[in-house]
């Protein structure tokens, strides 16, 4: 592991770096315990940011190597807090939004095109459902970022294509977790936050005092018992 991380990192070639983005994909494929050692070596990580350099127009393949074998991850969910990372899940979504509308030139590339989206799809499905994006720089991502691109391509499809359904859940599951997040107020004033109703704290009322002269006691306070008046 610690040599393919390392000829990930050196490499200039993008064949090299396309086999070595297999072998983690079958690595984590076949053994599921690769998996820590590749959260060890921070390989993810360093993978992205390789990818990254080759621009946008990276071979198909490596992103789908490198899609399948966050898919792996995926399914162990000690894995959930690696692929959280505001960066990675920033760059999938790139990668989603470029390459959903694509064209490839060959059936080949068609394919791998068609699994990268799903690996992408599922990744944030499962990240969505494990609860692993509940936190306020994930929400925030949610909101900003993942939700948009996936309420956009959302509103192009028909109930036809392949992706409808992943394309549609996913962003059910980023609305639901917004939603959780926001607190609903009912009738009487109180909310509901995080499941939990609160009431809201009526304003204070404060009993008002006048002052009497009397020309043989002097200043008498007398409590007006008719009349209240409410500070905000």
């Amino acid at each position: 592991m610690a040599a393919s991380v390392e000829i990930i990192v050196k490499t200039n070639c993008c064949q090299t770096l396309l086999l070595c983005s297999a072998s983690l994909n079958n690595m984590t494929r076949i053994e599921p315990t690769a998996v820590y050692s590749v959260m060890s070596q921070d390989t993810v990580d360093k993978l992205r940011m390789a990818t990254e350099q080759r621009g946008p127009g990276a071979s198909i393949f490596l992103y789908e190597q490198f899609t399948s074998t966050l898919y792996n991850m995926s399914a162990n969910w000690k894995c959930h807090h690696h692929l959280t990372h505001r960066s990675l899940l920033a760059f999938l979504v790139t990668v989603l939004g470029q390459k959903f509308y694509d064209r490839p030139a060959s059936g080949v590339e068609s394919e791998a095109q068609r699994k990268t989206i799903r690996n992408i799809l599922h990744v944030l499905s499962r990240l969505l459902s494990g609860g692993s994006l509940s936190s306020g720089t994930s929400l925030e991502l949610i909101e900003t970022t993942i939700g948009p691109v996936l309420a956009r391509i959302e509103r192009t499809l028909d109930g036809q294509s392949e992706h409808y359904q992943d394309i549609t859940y996913v962003s059910r599951r980023c609305n639901e977790s917004l939603a959780t997040t926001r607190p609903s107020h009912t009738k009487d004033g109180s909310a509901f936050e995080g499941g939990q109703q609160t009431v809201q704290p009526a304003a204070p009322h404060i009993t008002r005092l006048t002052i009497h002269r009397d020309p043989v006691n002097g200043p008498v306070m007398v409590l007006d018992k008719n009349r209240q008046e409410s500070y905000v």
